[in-house]
């Protein structure tokens, strides 16, 4: 599992277009990566350059936001914060950001 201080915007910018399982105690779904999005920041010292992913699930889906463990065959998996921003006719659709 990947710790969440050592990822980057690298560590998911090679699985953008790519499906993960996402799971939280009882609920299980799955999200594909459809964005992985610098942000701009004013701190020169942060540790990592911001960035956020974009998510896309089923239309309908719903997530609470909370810790979910993402995992997927060629990334392996993490625990990370994911909030769900809109549910449209396309996908449910959900984002993190790493700051």
């Amino acid at each position: 599992m990947h710790a969440l201080d050592t990822l980057t915007i690298d560590s998911f910018s090679p699985f953008a277009g790519q499906t993960f399982s996402v799971t939280a105690e009882s609920l299980q779904a799955t999200l594909e990566l459809q964005a992985v999005t610098p942000l701009r920041t004013q701190d020169k010292a942060a540790a990592r350059a911001p960035f956020a992913l974009m998510w896309r699930g089923a239309p309908g889906l719903r997530l609470p936001q909370q810790i979910y463990r993402i995992a997927n065959d060629a990334f392996g998996s993490a625990e990370i914060f994911i909030v769900q921003n809109n549910d449209r006719p396309q996908g449910s659709e959900f984002e993190a950001v790493f700051t």
